[in-house]
């Protein structure tokens, strides 16, 4: 006898709303590489669904690394031969979904089951994906692995998924949440939210600040965005960086650092940090299929 997965929504009009959300991506997803399978739906009563999906052995990776909520940080951190073997299976999922223009949107260890006898991986919980062709809602995504451009509120694509991705791997080899940072979808929350991602790689790009839709009057007030305002700022006018932009080294230091701690082989996770920096990055983000011709990949 096989067994199935019951995802059984709160009898809510908004939690129906996103299941029958989550059942269209599913069927509409197919069968695709480390994901979730959809294997049919019914309801209980007019407000409530229940998603029949594949059961997948193992545990959330925020569970097996076990999260603790009052540090707001793992307690485990994975070998890097484990965190190669995931990276490889979520690139090969995220690469599937972008073939079929869909973004999962809330890429993170909970969304991710492990496990760890097999070595497998496979992403879970569609249901805020969305597909890249529909109109695309300015708060997704959970708060330690949101990128900028939706922190911003300006114009984003799949690539959002692979910054999430890459604060996945910086925490599961680190053991440490590379933006650890909490909030709402408050324009001060956005801000403070830029502050800790520009402490730790870098000042974003121009025309990156330039399309936000956040207050201009609070952003302008903010000692990183000095470089990008002007004295008419407040006529909603920016000019481009008045000096070069600023650029940390933040996340190859912590990386080997804790190789060095761990005494890993240092070119593997070289390769690991190299990887992570083309993901977690404002522009020329890795693709899924560029990511799985790295040389961390090629054993």
């Amino acid at each position: 006898m096989h067994q199935v997965a019951l995802k059984v929504c709160k009898a809510k009009k908004e939690y129906f709303r996103q299941s029958v959300q989550e059942n269209d991506i599913l069927h509409y997803k197919g069968q695709t590489p480390h994901t979730v399978e959809l294997l049919g739906s019914f309801l209980l009563n007019p407000l409530q669904s229940v998603l029949v999906l594949n059961y997948l052995q193992g545990q959330s990776l925020r569970d097996y690394c076990e999260f603790d909520a009052k540090k707001g940080q793992p307690k485990w951190a994975l070998a890097i031969d484990d965190v190669s073997k995931i990276a490889r299976q979520m690139f090969e999922a995220l690469a599937a979904l972008k073939e079929r223009g869909i973004i999962h949107a809330d890429l993170n260890p909970a969304n991710i089951i492990y496990y760890e006898q097999k070595k497998k991986a496979a992403l879970t919980d569609f249901g805020l994906s969305i597909k890249e062709t529909d109109p695309l809602p300015d708060y997704i995504q959970t708060h330690y692995y949101r990128s900028p451009e939706v922190v911003l509120k300006v114009p984003y694509d799949a690539s959002v998924d692979i910054w999430s991705l890459g604060c996945v791997l910086y925490e599961i080899y680190c053991g440490q949440i590379l933006f650890p940072i909490q909030g709402t979808e408050e324009d001060k929350d956005r801000i403070q939210h830029m502050r800790m991602i520009t402490t730790r790689i870098g000042l974003p790009p121009a025309s990156m600040v330039a399309a936000t839709k956040i207050n201009r009057l609070l952003l302008s007030q903010e000692p990183w965005a000095s470089s990008y305002t002007h004295s008419t700022f407040a006529k909603n006018r920016l000019l481009p960086p008045t000096q070069p932009l600023i650029r940390t080294n933040f996340l190859r230091s912590n990386i080997m650092n804790v190789a060095r701690q761990r005494k890993d082989d240092l070119k593997d996770t070289g390769n690991l940090s190299d990887l992570i920096e083309q993901t977690v990055t404002y522009e020329y983000r890795l693709s899924p299929r560029e990511a799985l011709s790295h040389h961390l990949f090629q054993v």
